[in-house]
């Protein structure tokens, strides 16, 4: 019994994993990417920029202000450094 079923599973995995999945998976990438307007090719240079441009980018985890104040850390960089500024001046 057990030999059957595994024959039959074998058979069906090889039908559904073979051409009729890759022609579904073809189609619908296709018809995504039609739908979305090449999405993925139109911002792959601002991928590129945000995620292997920051790397080598400096970052600023700790603020002068965080690190005075030693119970609280200021993972915001820049951001807030220019919140800050500005709310100073008013």
């Amino acid at each position: 019994m057990i030999e059957t079923i595994t024959a039959v599973n074998h058979a069906v995995n090889q039908f559904i994993w073979g051409v009729p999945a890759m022609v579904c998976i073809i189609g619908v990438g296709l018809l995504l990417s039609v739908r979305t307007g090449f999405l993925q090719i139109r911002k792959f240079p601002y991928a590129i920029k945000t995620t292997i441009g920051r790397m080598f980018r400096n970052c600023l985890l700790y603020t002068s202000d965080a690190a005075d104040e030693e119970d609280s850390v200021d993972l915001g960089g820049r951001r807030n450094i220019k919140k800050k500024r500005k709310e100073e001046r008013h």
